[in-house]
């Protein structure tokens, strides 16, 4: 079975998906950043078919946590990966153009050839606590 990529550019009120399959032309989806949000990417994922899923979003905020851990409950492989990382791969694609719909289609070509580290959500108890170690910073 062959594995589909999605690359999830996350902003404070939405989601910008870019879904890569085989050797189709990404397909792109933009969702609210809220469980109705949430629900309709993974509605939009089981209407395009999609059995095994790869999917990578940077760790820049708390904003992708709640559609990573969703995500990772359906059991599909989630990243998340440094944006320099990410970044630094833009760089070598020579991309210049910088929008959120060209962001996710990078980083899911980014996902497709470097295969970074799967993502395991942590214990409640160890999120409330990193919640609160930020609240006072």
């Amino acid at each position: 079975m062959e594995c589909s990529y999605l690359g999830l550019d996350i902003g404070k009120s939405k989601i910008h998906a870019a879904l890569l399959m085989g050797d189709r032309a990404a397909k792109r989806k933009v969702v609210c950043n809220d469980e109705s949000g949430h629900q309709e990417l993974l509605t939009w994922l089981q209407r395009q078919g999609v059995k095994q899923l790869c999917v990578c979003l940077e760790a820049t905020s708390t904003y992708g946590h709640a559609i990573a851990r969703l995500l990772h409950q359906q059991g599909y492989q989630v990243s998340l990966s440094n944006p320099k990382a990410v970044q630094a791969y833009c760089q070598s694609r020579m991309s210049r153009t910088k929008t959120d719909a060209v962001d996710a289609n990078l980083i899911a070509q980014y996902c497709r050839d470097l295969h970074p580290h799967p993502w395991t959500p942590p214990a409640p108890e160890v999120e409330q606590l990193q919640q609160m170690a930020r609240r006072l910073q």
